[in-house]
């Protein structure tokens, strides 16, 4: 089939052929050196983001960390750093939700993003709380405990001065140390509910105040000194104030415990949303990786082999087409030779030009023995007729 294109369709085909072997070779090239940096791309953003979750992961738990001993301590401190860190999560978060396109991991980052702002609501509602219980702690149940164990201190010690003094035995400084007795007990047990939060502490500072006020009566009864009178008034007024005040910070306590176990609800939950989107992204980079080597290697190969056809199919042409082009010269030299031989009557005989195809030769070869012949048949006949 080559045999049969003219010389000029040889070499049109030929170098078409090789410069469409080269455009192939380049597109291969090219395409699979786009297609690699878009994958590493790709790769880099997903090394990013997995590192971006892994630190708001780490911020957050430094919040919760701060949370907690806030709740133990109630320090200022706790208070600083758990913004600190809560800032820098609220950052990351930000990014996250510029950088991360994906839909599902991009729902999930605006759910942490709502889930951590109402973490930092349900925090600011307990340092309230925390606030309110210590003022009222420092402000009222310990400035109004001390005042109450005075007043009945002052009593019990008139009571006894008066006894020691007419050599009689008063019931009323009985009663006032068995009611101061009470009010220690009862401060006591406020003391372990404030550290316990136990619900039994609380019950028990009532049971006290409640004998404290049976103490109280009984001394109103017995009570005949005005001066005592007038203490006494006042130290049953100072207890109502302490045990309405305890109840109120037993309210704020149990408030604020609720708000608590929120809290305690929310901050896994963030952490786990935030370690599936971590999760998420780290198998598909385990996934990227051996399919981005396999790519690689196919587009090596694909261009091993475009490389190795170019160089056979460029041999090939580079041999075959001047082989062709010399064998018909020389056989165009021969006959043309022969031909002169015979004009020139240094042969007797003349052998045509043998050039197989289609091609330019081929064609002046046979126009070549076409008048080879009328000359051999015109130098017979005159031969001949002589």
């Amino acid at each position: 089939m080559f045999s049969r294109l003219s010389v000029k369709q040889r070499l049109h085909y030929g170098f078409t052929l090789i410069i469409l072997l080269i455009i192939i070779s380049g597109y291969v090239s090219v395409s699979s050196s786009f297609n690699t940096a878009e994958q590493f791309t790709l790769y880099r953003e997903m090394a990013r983001d997995t590192n971006l979750m892994g630190r708001v992961q780490a911020n957050m738990l430094m919040v919760r960390m701060n949370a907690k001993d806030f709740f133990f301590t109630g320090s200022h401190k706790d208070v600083v750093e758990f913004d600190f860190y809560y800032d820098k999560v609220r950052t990351f978060i930000d990014v996250a939700q510029q950088e991360i396109n994906d839909p599902n991991r991009a729902k999930a980052i605006d759910e942490i993003d709502s889930e951590l702002k109402q973490y930092r609501t349900y925090f600011r509602t307990v340092e309230s709380f925390m606030n309110q219980r210590n003022a009222l702690v420092e402000q009222g149940l310990n400035v109004e405990g001390k005042r109450i164990e005075q007043l009945l201190s002052k009593i019990m010690r008139q009571a006894h001065e008066d006894n020691v003094a007419l050599d009689t035995f008063s019931t009323s400084a009985q009663v006032s140390g068995l009611a101061l007795r009470n009010l220690l007990l009862a401060r006591l047990y406020v003391t372990k509910f404030l550290e316990t939060n136990e619900l039994s502490a609380a019950d028990r500072v009532t049971v006290e105040f409640n004998n404290m006020y049976a103490d109280f009566y009984t001394m109103q009864h017995n009570i005949e000194d005005p001066i005592r009178l007038q203490l006494l008034k006042e130290a049953f007024s100072k207890a109502r104030t302490y045990e309405a005040t305890f109840y109120k910070v037993k309210n704020i306590i149990l408030k604020r415990n609720v708000v608590i176990d929120s809290l305690n609800i929310l901050g896994p939950e963030i952490a786990k949303l935030t370690e599936d989107i971590k999760l998420e992204i780290k198998a598909i980079q385990d996934s990227m990786g051996p399919e981005l080597v396999i790519q690689n290697q196919r587009s090596m190969i694909m261009m091993v082999i475009i490389s190795i056809l170019s160089v056979v199919i460029g041999l090939f042409i580079a041999v075959s087409v001047p082989k062709m082009i010399i064998h018909s010269l020389e056989e165009l030299k021969k006959g043309t030779l022969s031909f002169l031989d015979f004009l020139t009557h240094k042969t007797s005989t003349i052998e045509p030009i043998s050039i197989r195809g289609k091609d330019e030769f081929s064609e002046i070869a046979a126009a070549i023995n076409k008048n080879i012949q009328i000359v051999e048949r015109v130098i017979n006949e005159k031969s001949h007729d002589e």
